[in-house]
């Protein structure tokens, strides 16, 4: 019996050194894994830019002139908008009928094409700018009801080419459509048949100006005047887009509007803002103007600041003479500018780390861990713009381009040798 007891003992000793053999292995083990950095994560350092937008109401001025005609008759363009003419080129017709109910049509025609060619270019739409439209109506809804609130019905004419315009990108959007070229031209030929039942055409109408016709008129032709950016002070321009549109469609001497000139290829937006935007923008810069309905940037130049003592309020007034083809140029509409780029090395904030005071990450050169100092330009979405610096002998280095830096690992100093 003494035996056995022995022996059980003898096992339970065996036993239990084992386990504790097994334990100190595994925790010697776990250590020596945290010491040699495991699980080391790395990217290779590369360049990039990083732009900060910011977002206006843009007014566009142009030099335009409306054509008039004495007639009680329905108009019909003969040029295509956007189209070069030159002084005595026809633009439009008159058509003469007692039909009310198609005369009536062929103006809701016009109010519909109108509002589809409004929509402007919509090949690059996607899914992801659905998001961006429904805050743009939500902002344009938010408006109309304060103006409303304060009784500034015309805001709502103001907008209305906008807001339809919006909301038929996010029919093609959601629809999955191309565009609205086939009910224009639908809408075109209807126009046609409706005109040669309606009756004779009357006389042709010709252009007493060379320039670029356009068929669409808002009232606003003579109100926003270029030649008033110049020298308009703060209070005229809020007072010049609180304006009621003047009434294009028949003059007190019974004249109908066929359209209008526009005279100049220059033409501008001026974007009311405040103060702020002086940190950004300065006389004589050149910028990409992003516009939503369009689909597209026109680079544009800041040709006056609108700045005044004692006032918040200012104003930026961009020009250009370029002219995208099929440009819608509704109104007011919104823009996007590079508020500030940022060029550097875009790293997640984990890899950036504070060493004795000093900011800066650790990169793998071989097997051996380096600290690299560097300056962050930009933080934003949880990743940094950073950048290096000059080298000087005798100081902690500078992170460079190509440079492998660690971006996820334990127990990293520098000097340390990985496996």
């Amino acid at each position: 019996m003494s035996t056995d007891k022995k022996y059980l003992k003898q096992v339970f000793f065996y036993l239990f050194s084992a386990c504790i053999s097994v334990g100190l292995i595994l925790y010697i083990g776990y250590h020596l894994a945290n010491s040699f950095g495991g699980g080391l994560e790395t990217t290779t350092v590369s360049e990039v830019t990083e732009n900060k937008y910011i977002d206006f109401d843009a007014y566009i001025f142009r030099s335009e002139s409306p054509i008039y005609a004495s007639s009680s008759g329905g108009i019909a363009s003969i040029a295509a908008d956007g189209s070069r003419v030159a002084v005595g080129n026809p633009v439009a017709s008159v058509y003469y009928g007692d039909g009310d109910e198609i005369k009536a049509r062929i103006a809701q025609i016009d109010e519909q094409l109108k509002l589809y060619e409004a929509t402007g270019s919509t090949a690059n739409l996607s899914v992801k700018d659905t998001s961006k439209i429904d805050s743009e109506i939500t902002k344009l809804m938010i408006q109309l009801k304060e103006n409303t609130s304060y009784n500034r019905y015309s805001y709502a004419s103001s907008v209305k080419t906008e807001l339809i315009s919006l909301i038929n990108k996010r029919k093609i959007i959601i629809n999955s459509m191309t565009g609205f070229d086939e009910q224009i031209e639908q809408l075109k030929n209807e126009r046609t048949n409706l005109i040669i039942k309606l009756g004779s055409t009357g006389k042709t109408i010709y252009t007493q100006k060379s320039g670029y016709y356009y068929a669409d008129t808002d009232g606003y032709e003579n109100i926003f005047n270029p030649e008033l950016l110049s020298d308009i002070s703060a209070d005229e321009f809020y007072s010049l887009i609180q304006s009621v549109p003047e009434e294009t469609a028949m003059t007190a001497q019974n004249e109908k509007c066929a359209g209008k000139i526009v005279t100049d290829t220059t033409w501008y937006i001026a974007c009311p803002t405040d103060k702020n935007a002086l940190r950004y923008f300065s006389v004589g810069d050149e910028c990409d103007v992003a516009f939503a309905y369009n689909a597209l940037s026109v680079k544009m130049e800041i040709s006056r600041i609108i700045n005044e003592p004692d006032d918040n309020r200012v104003v930026l007034i961009f020009e250009t003479n370029i002219m995208p083809e099929g440009f819608a140029y509704t109104r007011v509409q919104p823009v996007k500018l590079i508020q500030a780029s940022y060029t550097g090395y875009k790293l997640p904030l984990s890899a950036i780390r504070i060493v004795d005071g000093v900011q800066g990450v650790y990169v793998l050169v071989g097997k051996t861990v380096h600290f690299r100092r560097v300056e962050t330009v930009y933080e934003t979405d949880g990743y940094s713009i950073v950048q290096g610096g000059e080298q000087v002998d005798g100081e902690t280095k500078w992170l460079e381009l190509h440079d492998s830096v660690i971006i996820a690992g334990k127990n990293l100093y520098d000097g340390k040798i990985v496996p």
